[in-house]
């Protein structure tokens, strides 16, 4: 029940960003939550070489971790302009 809840939510999220033009009007938004979902366990999970990512860490960093995740999903990591 609560991953359908969780998944509904994501979907919302992103439609809502395709509605106001984050996302191209053409993106497949399951796609999108799945990219999404990877970006956010990379986070919570992935091992930097600069810095090692422990559940306190995370917390700590939590509003920067968000950010990241969404300016990653919505931009990529290409050059910006």
């Amino acid at each position: 029940m609560i991953w359908s809840e969780i998944n509904d939510g994501a979907l919302e999220f992103l439609a809502r960003a395709q509605r106001e033009g984050l996302l191209a009007s053409t993106a497949d938004l399951v796609w999108a939550r799945r990219v999404y979902y990877a970006l956010i366990d990379e986070a919570l999970h992935g091992n930097r070489a600069d810095q090692d990512l422990d559940p306190d860490q995370v917390r700590k960093n939590a509003d920067a971790l968000a950010t990241l995740i969404v300016d990653t999903l919505l931009r990529g990591v290409g050059p910006q302009g």
